[in-house]
């Protein structure tokens, strides 16, 4: 059996790849959990603040981006990334 380039096209995951950083420090945020919204896929950031997703969804889909002390962020992602900066908002201290 031969397979078409659109056919292993369609076998080969989306990739988003990025970093999820402080927006007060610049400074990397681990355990951020980066999410598919209504989609099971997801990721969390390492110690350096990189992620990495793997997806099969079609484009455009939308991140969810939680952490307890940030605040959460949606973002829409239009095509595969490999160098997303991603900017979290501290929560405000009590």
């Amino acid at each position: 059996m031969y397979l078409s380039y659109n056919q292993i096209k369609e076998m080969t995951p989306n990739i988003i790849q990025g970093k999820i950083v402080s927006q007060q420090t610049n400074e990397p945020v681990e355990n951020v959990h980066v999410n598919i919204l209504y989609d099971d896929g997801s990721a969390v950031s390492n110690d350096n603040g990189n992620f990495t997703l793997r997806l099969w969804n079609s484009f455009p889909i939308t991140l969810v981006i939680e952490h307890k002390q940030f605040h959460s962020k949606l973002i829409k992602i239009q095509s595969p990334q490999k160098d997303c900066i991603i900017s979290l908002q501290p929560n405000a201290e009590v």
